[in-house]
């Protein structure tokens, strides 16, 4: 399953992203995600940084682009917070 675009966890996550100059790569997601979204359960995978040579003796990791994915995670944190004191 999936939550679709307009999902306000979607709308947030796409509107955080963008305010930080992050690119929304749209994917099939083979992960833990699917097992909350089939239960209901609102759901998005985040991105960190960047990658190369994934699951290889030469991958790579980049550091810079790190601090704005944090900054993904805490701000998608706070959205959650707000949406669940407001839900309360």
């Amino acid at each position: 399953g999936d939550l679709g675009y307009s999902h306000p966890l979607v709308a947030s996550v796409r509107a955080i992203m963008e305010t930080l100059d992050i690119p929304a790569t749209v994917q099939p997601s083979m992960s833990e995600l699917s097992a909350l979204l089939v239960r209901d359960i609102p759901s998005v995978t985040l991105g960190l940084t960047h990658a190369e040579h994934y699951n290889e003796l030469d991958e790579t990791v980049q550091i810079e682009p790190l601090f704005r994915g944090l900054a993904q995670v805490i701000a998608t944190l706070q959205v959650i917070d707000q949406s669940l004191a407001t839900d309360a």
